[in-house]
């Protein structure tokens, strides 16, 4: 954005709703007013924006091209995080997942008439099974490449046991990304990321980091809480050098983390932190795309189980279980009609009448199913706070 364009984005965002737009914007570089209107900000009158996000939602959720699948190879975990789901998780399977349940995933695949399988590992610690870590990928990328359709895979990992030897064999089996924490500092991460004895794991870690990125994407994930400060810093000279390696930050969101649970402190204060997080997601119109609300996407436990969502691990939830027959899809759960009915456009939710809706989609799905409670990701206040990052970079002489 122009340095010039910046105090009309201001102006913009603090826009009257009973002010005559076109009275407002009339003085406006005509750049900047094309570039509102190309991203839906100012609309015709005659065209009902909420019809239009909720056709969106609705292609997104029901687009039968592409499958989505989280495997769980294992619930079990080396680490003793103090915000992780397992803390007082008296659901947690033991063992690991079985040749039933892996010959029951595939065969799901085998029957889906899509064109691209996407396979996610997740636990737990998935690569504490790492040889089914393996037979898992390697089963439904047969499966897929047998009737002709895209695969790709990917892994959310503590990265401890993340080897360049396990990388290799990931990227082998098409691995797009594997996302680790690094909660930055090292002294921060651990206390919090340790093992079960309480060793410390960041050096580690990092050295791992180093070498599966010579063959793998990483993704870092920070996880900044009430304490968090500009930590960013201290992972990205960490990773400094690293072609393959990006970071983010991120909140936590179970209910039970007291200082670590940052729905009211953690969110506003990411945004102010990093800016950049939000600059490129919302900046036009558009509906969340979240698996969960896909019938064509399901999480599968080591069991079995079916889940929707990956928060609603060791959390005691079950739709069906592949073993038995059941579908993972809309035809057989009724107990997931509450996710495919989730719609932050319809009169009833309280998203209906916020300004920021078109752009921020009605936050995550999971606080708005079976219980209209609003998951705010963005304000108007978010958007100023991008307006004035603008600014400064332009300041700095950087046409961003």
């Amino acid at each position: 954005m122009k340095n010039e364009n910046v105090e009309s984005a201001i102006r913009f965002m603090q826009y009257p709703a009973e002010a005559n737009i076109n009275e407002f914007i009339k003085d406006m570089d005509a750049e900047f007013v094309e570039g509102l209107s190309k991203g839906r900000y100012i609309i015709e009158d005659d065209f009902d924006e909420r019809r239009k996000l909720r056709i969106l939602l609705n292609a997104r959720k029901y687009y039968g091209g592409g499958m989505g699948l989280t495997v769980l190879p294992t619930e079990q975990c080396n680490f003793a995080c103090p915000y992780c789901y397992e803390i007082g998780s008296s659901s947690l399977k033991k063992e690991p997942i079985t040749d039933e349940v892996i010959d029951a995933i595939v065969e799901m695949i085998k029957q889906f008439r899509g064109r691209n399988v996407s396979v996610g590992l997740y636990g737990g610690e998935p690569l504490l099974e790492v040889d089914k870590c393996e037979q898992i990928l390697a089963k439904t990328m047969a499966a897929a490449e047998e009737k002709n359709m895209q695969f790709s895979s990917s892994i959310i990992t503590n990265g401890y046991l993340l080897t360049e030897e396990i990388a290799k064999m990931l990227k082998a089996h098409k691995l797009s990304m594997a996302q680790i924490t690094l909660d930055a500092p090292q002294e921060r991460h651990d206390k919090r990321r340790v093992l079960k004895d309480g060793s410390p794991t960041y050096r580690k870690i990092l050295e791992n980091i180093k070498t599966a990125s010579k063959h793998i994407y990483i993704s870092i994930r920070v996880n900044a809480d009430k304490d968090a400060d500009s930590d960013m810093k201290v992972v990205e000279e960490d990773i400094a050098g690293l072609d393959n390696v990006s970071a983010y930050y991120a909140t936590t969101c179970y209910e039970h983390l007291g200082d670590y649970d940052s729905e009211n402190i953690t969110r506003d204060r990411i945004q102010k932190l990093s800016p950049e997080s939000m600059m490129h997601s919302h900046q036009s119109a558009h509906a969340i795309g979240c698996g969960a609300l896909n019938p064509y996407s399901a999480v599968i436990c080591p069991d079995g189980s079916i889940l929707r969502c990956l928060n609603e691990v060791g959390q005691g939830v079950s739709y069906g279980n592949i073993t038995k027959g059941d579908s993972y899809g809309i035809e057989g759960l009724p107990l997931s009609d509450k996710w495919f009915d989730w719609n932050p456009y319809d009169k009833k939710s309280q998203c209906y009448d916020c300004k920021v809706l078109p752009s921020c989609g009605g936050g995550c799905p999971r606080y708005g199913v079976g219980a209209d409670i609003t998951n705010c990701r963005v304000t108007v206040e978010s958007y100023e706070r991008i307006a004035m990052h603008h600014h400064r970079k332009a300041m700095q002489g950087k046409n961003i």
